[in-house]
C-alpha cells in the first residue's frame, strides 16, 4: 500500500502531466464502424473504438491529442461537457439472457444494455423508444429503459408510428375549436375573375388559384392564395398549434396537417364554386418574361374549376381538349405563354433547376407499401411552378422593401469548400478569380458550368454538392440557389407557417400597422420553422426509403436495373433506382477505387463514375438491419 507521501507524489505527477497537455472541445460524430470522430470547427480528430464506447454521437466533450497508429494523432477524452441524448429510438434485441436496444444515431447504431429490472415483454426485433438511465462515459457501459413500444416492424402502421414519434410528429387534435364564421371580412369582391386551380386530382387543401390574360405590353398574371388569416388570429389556440407544427408533413398514406382539416380542406381551401378570402398578387409580365409591376391586396374570390395536372397537360400538349368554359381555356392558353416567357427570363437572368420526377408511394390498409409511382413532371406542373416562383420572388421584393417578413435565403458555397470551388472555377475558366463570390458571380459560375459541362465531366453537379443549406431568416438576403435577390414564400399558408407569417407581414404593410414580431422573436420563429421543415423532410424520406427498400429488396432481387448516381465518396456510389426511387449504396472498397475529391469522380480500373451518371446495378437483396438495398455493379 502506498503511503501518504507516495499518494501525494503520484497525484502531483498526474497534475504535472495534465498541465503539459493542450485540450480542445468538440462534438462527437459516429461512423458505420465502432470508431468515431470529434469535430472541432473545420477539423476532425479520430476517436478510437475504446474511447467511442464512452460517449454518444452528439456529445460535447473536452479532449487532448495523443499518438495513435502510424504516428497519427487521435483524440483522448478528458471530460464529458454535455450529452443531449436523453432518449433514443431503435430496435429491441434479445441475445440469450441479455437484452439490448440497438439505438439509431443517424448513420450509426449502438447496442445499449437493458437491465433485468427494467425489462418488459418485448420481442426481438420490436421497434421501441427508450430513455438513457446510465451514460457510458465513466464505465463504457450504457443502460437504457424502454418507454414506448411500437410493435414488430411488420405490424400495421408500426413504422409510421415509430417515425412520427422519432421526429415528434404527432397527429393534430381535430377537436380544436374552429370559428364557425370568418374572423375577418374582405370588402373587395373579385369573384368575377375565372380563377382555376391546377393540382393533383386527390388534393383537398388547395392553396392557390390562377388567372392570366394578355395586355398591350405583355400579360397580366393574377394569383389567388388561400387566406387562413380569415379564421386564425395571431396568438390564439389554432395559431399556437400551427406555429408549433411549422409545416404539414406528408408520409406515405398519411398526411399530418399543420391545421385542422376543417380549415385546411374546407373553410380556407380554394374549392371550386365556393367564395373564399384570398391574398391576391397581380403581376404585369412583359413579353420577355420580366415582372415590371405588381400589386398585393386581400379580396373575396371564387374558383370556377379544379383541374388536374394530367388533364391540363394533355390540353396544353394538344393530346386531348379540356372540357371547360371559353374563359378558362383562354386563361390556360395565356398561362402557358406566361410560363414560357418567365422561364426564358429566368434562364437568362437567374438559375433554373433540371426537371426531376417525384415519386409517390401507395400503401395498403396496414401501412405497408404496395407500389412506387413516378409522378412525372409535365406541362401543367411547369405552369404552376413558374407562377409560384414568380409570386414568391415578387413577395420577397415587396417584403424586403419594407424590411418585414421571413425570407428563404441561401448563401452560396460553404466556407470550407471555397478553395475547391476556386480550383474548379480556375481550371474550367468559369469566372474571373475573386476573394468573395457575390450573387452575380455565383450565377455566372453556375451558368458557365452548365454550358461547359459534358456527360463525362459534369460541373454543376459537384458544385451543387458544395452549397450551404438554405435558411429561414427575417433578414432580407439573396437566394443563391435560385439566383434571386430575395425570395419569401407566400403560396402555401395552409401548409407552411412561414407563408402564413408572410401574409401577416403583407397585411401589416397594406394596413400601415407595426409588425407584432421584433427582430429577436422573428429570428427565433425562423429557426423553429426551419427545424420543423427539416424534420418533416427527414421523416418523409426515411419512411419512404424504409418502406420501398423493404418492399422492392425482395421483389427485385437478382434483377438488373437503371440507377442514377446521387453521391460519390471514397468507398463507392450512392445511387437511386430510376423506376422506384429506392436508394442504395454500391460498395466498392474492396476494389480500392481512386477518388477525385475536387470533381467527385471515382475511378475503378478503366471505368470512371461521375455524379448524375446513369448505370446498371444488380439488386442482391435487402439489409433489414441497415434498411438498405444491397447493390452491386452490373
Amino acid at each position: 500500500m502506498l503511503g501518504n507521501d507516495a499518494l501525494s507524489q503520484l497525484k502531483q505527477l498526474k497534475t504535472d502531466i495534465r498541465s503539459t497537455k493542450e485540450f480542445f472541445e468538440g462534438d462527437v460524430v459516429g461512423s458505420m464502424s465502432s470508431y468515431g470522430f470529434i469535430v472541432n470547427g473545420d477539423t476532425r480528430h479520430f476517436l478510437p473504438p475504446n474511447e467511442m464506447e464512452r460517449v454518444f454521437p452528439g456529445d460535447r466533450v473536452r479532449y487532448c491529442l495523443v499518438d495513435g497508429r502510424d504516428d497519427q494523432k487521435q483524440a483522448e477524452l478528458d471530460k464529458l461537457i454535455e450529452s443531449p441524448t436523453t432518449e433514443l429510438f431503435g430496435v429491441y434485441r434479445v441475445r440469450g439472457t441479455n437484452h439490448f436496444v440497438e439505438a439509431e444515431f443517424g448513420r450509426s447504431s449502438r447496442w445499449l444494455f437493458v437491465p433485468p429490472a427494467k425489462r418488459d415483454k418485448h420481442e426481438d426485433g420490436d421497434l421501441v423508444q427508450a430513455k438513457v438511465i446510465r451514460h457510458p462515459y465513466k464505465t463504457g457501459k450504457a443502460a437504457v429503459q424502454v418507454t414506448k413500444h411500437f410493435g414488430a416492424p411488420s405490424a400495421a402502421w408500426a413504422k409510421h408510428r415509430f417515425v412520427e414519434a422519432r421526429y415528434n410528429l404527432e397527429p393534430i387534435n381535430e377537436q380544436l375549436d374552429v370559428p364557425s364564421k370568418p374572423l375577418l371580412t374582405r370588402d373587395l369582391d373579385l369573384t368575377d375573375i375565372p380563377f382555376v386551380t391546377i393540382d393533383s386530382a386527390s388534393t383537398r387543401d388547395i392553396d392557390d388559384a390562377l388567372f392570366a390574360e394578355s395586355t398591350d405590353n405583355g400579360y397580366r398574371l393574377v394569383v389567388a392564395i388561400a387566406d387562413p388569416m380569415a379564421y386564425i388570429a395571431e396568438g390564439d389556440q389554432l395559431d399556437s398549434v400551427a406555429r408549433s407544427r411549422g409545416t404539414t408533413t406528408y408520409l406515405p398514406g398519411v398526411q399530418l396537417p399543420m391545421m385542422p382539416s376543417e380549415l385546411a380542406t374546407e373553410r380556407c381551401s380554394l374549392l371550386p364554386e365556393q367564395v373564399r378570402s384570398a391574398l391576391i398578387i397581380t403581376m404585369q409580365v412583359s413579353d420577355s418574361g420580366e415582372i415590371s409591376d405588381y400589386e398585393f391586396k386581400f379580396a373575396n374570390v371564387q374558383s370556377v374549376a379544379k383541374l388536374s395536372y394530367n388533364d391540363v397537360a394533355a390540353h396544353i400538349d394538344g393530346e386531348k381538349e379540356l372540357e371547360a368554359s371559353e374563359a378558362v381555356l383562354s386563361s390556360i392558353e395565356t398561362l402557358t405563354k406566361v410560363q414560357k416567357a418567365i422561364y426564358s427570363w429566368r434562364s437568362a437572368n437567374c438559375l433554373v433547376m433540371e426537371d426531376r420526377h417525384d415519386y409517390g408511394y401507395a400503401v395498403n390498409d396496414e401501412g405497408q407499401l404496395t407500389e412506387a409511382v413516378i409522378d412525372r413532371r409535365n406541362s401543367a406542373h411547369r405552369v404552376v411552378e413558374e407562377c409560384m416562383l414568380a409570386t414568391n420572388r415578387t413577395a420577397g421584393s415587396f417584403l424586403a422593401s419594407h424590411n418585414k417578413g421571413l425570407f428563404s435565403a441561401h448563401a452560396g458555397f460553404r466556407d470550407e469548400r471555397l478553395e475547391t470551388v476556386a480550383q474548379i472555377v480556375s481550371e474550367q475558366s468559369l469566372s474571373e478569380p475573386s476573394d468573395a463570390i457575390d450573387l452575380a458571380q455565383f450565377k455566372q459560375i453556375m451558368q458557365a458550368a452548365s454550358e461547359k459541362e459534358t456527360a463525362d465531366q459534369p460541373l454543376r453537379a459537384p458544385l451543387t454538392r458544395m452549397l450551404q443549406p438554405g435558411i429561414v431568416t427575417p433578414n432580407p438576403a439573396p437566394h443563391f440557389g435560385l439566383g434571386f435577390d430575395h425570395y419569401a414564400t407566400v403560396t402555401s399558408p395552409i401548409r407552411k407557417y412561414q407563408d402564413l407569417t408572410n401574409h401577416r407581414a403583407i397585411a401589416s404593410i397594406l394596413n400601415q400597422t407595426d409588425s407584432t414580431l421584433d427582430q429577436e422573436a422573428a429570428t427565433t420563429l425562423g429557426e423553429s420553422i426551419q427545424d420543423a421543415q427539416l424534420a418533416a423532410r427527414r421523416a418523409s424520406n426515411e419512411l419512404e426509403q424504409w418502406l420501398s427498400n423493404e418492399h422492392y429488396g425482395a421483389q427485385l432481387q437478382g434483377q438488373t436495373l437503371k440507377a442514377r448516381i446521387a453521391m460519390i465518396n471514397a468507398g463507392g456510389l450512392a445511387v437511386q433506382l430510376i423506376e422506384t426511387g429506392c436508394e442504395g449504396f454500391v460498395d466498392l472498397r474492396k476494389q480500392k477505387p481512386s477518388l477525385d475529391q475536387t470533381y467527385l469522380r471515382l475511378t475503378l480500373g478503366e471505368q470512371t463514375f461521375v455524379l448524375e451518371q446513369q448505370l446498371d446495378v444488380v439488386v442482391k437483396g435487402y439489409d433489414a438491419q441497415q434498411r438498405k438495398l444491397q447493390l452491386t455493379l452490373a
